[in-house]
């Protein structure tokens, strides 16, 4: 049996074991089902993940502390979102899974981690915590092309020792983007073109007011 199969998340699966318990304790449906839902019900409330087998069932503590960020996504700036009394820690910031370095130690990342990390999101994040002129410096950017607008943000085109990269702003988040293009681009509209994807879908009118 593969390991994920048997993975519940316990009080952090909540929503679906209320929908549920609310039939047979709001709605008073006298099922017999419920006599071995209870057992379900139970670990639901008083206990964190677990690993459920047919022979046994291996069930977590509750977490120390929980925090989020104003749109109720896992996050904190200073440290772990979520602790355990053992000290397993999981970070994210506002929602997107990270590293322990990216939230306790950005002064210690680099532009090479920076560029060898494959996730566009999880890439701004280090870019914005390591600081931005300070990976542009790291990089030795220079910029190709500037495309500013009225809508409080910009594009750049920047070329560095690593490649040529698009950097922009999103109208609607104020998040900071750098994605690689082809070396052969020489404005940011053609950047934009070239990338043609989801993350630009909003950004290739930058400029047209």
């Amino acid at each position: 049996m593969h390991y994920y199969s048997m993975w519940d998340g316990g009080n952090q699966w909540s929503s679906w074991c209320s929908y549920l318990s609310f039939f047979r304790h709001v709605a008073k449906l006298d099922l017999p089902i419920y006599k071995k839902w209870q057992h379900y019900e139970s670990a639901a409330i008083h206990g964190g993940p677990r690993a459920m087998h047919a022979k046994f069932c291996m069930v977590s503590d509750r977490p120390e502390f929980i925090h989020r960020d104003a749109n109720n996504r896992p996050h904190c700036e200073t440290g772990p979102f979520c602790r355990w009394r053992d000290g397993w820690s999981l970070y994210y910031w506002h929602g997107v899974a990270v590293s322990r370095q990216i939230i306790e130690a950005p002064q210690t990342l680099t532009a090479e981690q920076i560029d060898a990390e494959t996730n566009a999101e999880v890439r701004r994040i280090m870019i914005e915590r390591m600081g931005v002129e300070k990976y542009m410096r790291a990089v030795s950017a220079e910029f190709i092309d500037v495309d500013t607008h009225t809508h409080n943000g910009f594009r750049a085109l920047a070329r560095t020792k690593h490649g040529m990269y698009l950097v922009c702003t999103c109208p609607s988040t104020g998040r900071m983007y750098h994605m690689e293009v082809d070396p052969q681009v020489r404005t940011c509209e053609q950047a934009a073109t070239y990338l043609d994807g989801p993350a630009l879908a909003g950004l290739r009118q930058i400029g047209a007011t």
